[in-house]
């Protein structure tokens, strides 16, 4: 039987890879998601981008499907995302509460109910992200759809940030509880699924831990549709870029730290941490070092990447971390901890360094910057490992597991 999956996309995460990659493998039948920039109504939301409070509003005008998807198989609602954006105004202690937002049918679970009612689209498979779409995976499988779950990141993600917070002697934003109970929820998802893909060998290992039977797992790492980024690079020496959430689960006290390091020993360099903040975050003592650029649009995003010397992402737990892709793209030498995609080979196209080592991350860096052979070989290599990231052939090795798990489950069944 050949699948054609209705796909279930709360947000623009991975700027919509995978049902990009889906619709080039020819199995997107819809695509159910929530604002664009082109969603019907969003222009009147615009007043609303320009104040800071409502950042989720804003990020939305800097959505954008791929235009290889055709339009017809676009199903795109206003409503959810301002669902969210007034929820999280309204309940900031438990907005990310899988089991709330679940109860309230936020978000994706508005979107899963939509998909349902509308017989997902004729769709004979669901694709869908952990912990927003529960009904419609439930429902899908009453209909003998071939479910797949995408785990986005690391199952413990959570219990790893709570942790880093008390390190540096902070309150965690969520409770142990809510941390505990959102893992048990996304367990029971993967009970629902018949495959679960896993981006990194990292996020494998926590399925893994979390009890899921290895078997129903795939390793599929992202790819990207490096055309925004297609100009030739203009680095600046010295110049260390990282780009992503700042706070504690990305490591940026460690990043910080190294920062303060390089400079008592005598580098001229620029540490650029580019990502919304909290800026009551960044005035406190372990993440003194960089400079904090802020959130900036996607539109201008590029022109960080293609100026900087050095990409560095020293996150203590991630999922994949799409940007190690956005750096290879441009030939940025690329500086990381194991906790992320498996994409830097050491001494090759970069340095691995372990999590929570700012003499590591600080020692590679430097070892970058001040030999410019090094940074040479490792940027041409860098450029030439991103074939293996490409949009292209995330579609294959994105249909090639899908292909395996059916083959799979019909052997089984037989």
């Amino acid at each position: 039987m050949s699948l054609r999956f209705a796909v279930i996309h709360l947000g623009a995460r991975l700027h919509y890879a995978a049902p990009v990659a889906l619709d080039k493998a020819g199995m997107l039948q819809v695509l159910y998601t929530d604002a664009t920039a082109h969603t019907p109504g969003a222009g009147l939301l615009r007043p609303l981008s320009s104040l800071r409070a409502w950042g989720g509003v804003r990020r939305l005008f800097a959505r954008n499907i791929s235009p290889t998807i055709a339009r017809n198989k676009i199903r795109s609602w206003l409503w959810p995302t301002v669902q969210i954006e007034l929820f999280n105004r309204r309940r900031p202690v438990v907005r990310k509460c899988a089991r709330t937002q679940w109860g309230r049918a936020l978000g994706g679970h508005w979107l899963a109910q939509r998909a349902i009612t509308d017989d997902f689209g004729g769709a004979n498979a669901l694709y869908v992200h952990p912990c927003v779409s529960t009904e419609a995976m439930r429902e899908a499988k009453r209909r003998g759809m071939f479910v797949v779950l995408e785990a986005i990141s690391h199952p413990f993600n959570k219990l790893v940030e709570k942790a880093e917070y008390e390190r540096f002697g902070c309150s965690a934003p969520e409770t142990e509880g809510d941390l505990r109970n959102d893992i048990d929820f996304l367990e029971q998802e993967a009970g629902l699924a018949d495959l679960i893909l896993a981006a990194s060998p990292y996020v494998r290992q926590g399925l893994v831990e979390l009890g899921i039977d290895a078997r129903r797992i795939a390793l599929v790492p992202y790819g990207l549709d490096s055309a925004d980024l297609d100009a030739m690079p203009k680095p600046v020496e010295g110049r260390v870029l990282f780009v992503g959430n700042v706070g504690y689960l990305k490591g940026l006290p460690y990043l910080a730290e190294a920062a303060r390091t390089l400079r008592k020993n005598g580098f001229r360099g620029e540490i650029r941490a580019v990502g919304p903040h909290d800026r009551r975050i960044i005035h406190r003592a372990e993440f003194i070092g960089p400079d904090y650029v802020g959130q900036v649009p996607r539109s201008e995003i590029k022109h960080e990447f293609l100026q900087a010397d050095v990409f560095a992402f020293p996150t203590v737990s991630d999922g994949f971390g799409l940007v190690l892709l956005e750096a290879m793209a441009v030939g940025l030498p690329i500086v990381c901890t194991p906790n992320c995609a498996d994409v830097v080979r050491e001494g090759e196209t970069g340095f691995v360094v372990p999590p929570r080592d700012s003499e590591a991350l600080a020692s590679s860096i430097n070892r970058i910057v001040s030999d410019r052979v090094l940074r040479t070989v490792l940027s041409d290599n860098a450029r030439r490992a991103f074939s293996k990231f490409s949009l292209e052939a995330y579609a294959q090795r994105l249909a090639g597991a899908i292909n395996a798990s059916q083959a799979s489950l019909r052997k089984i069944g037989s």
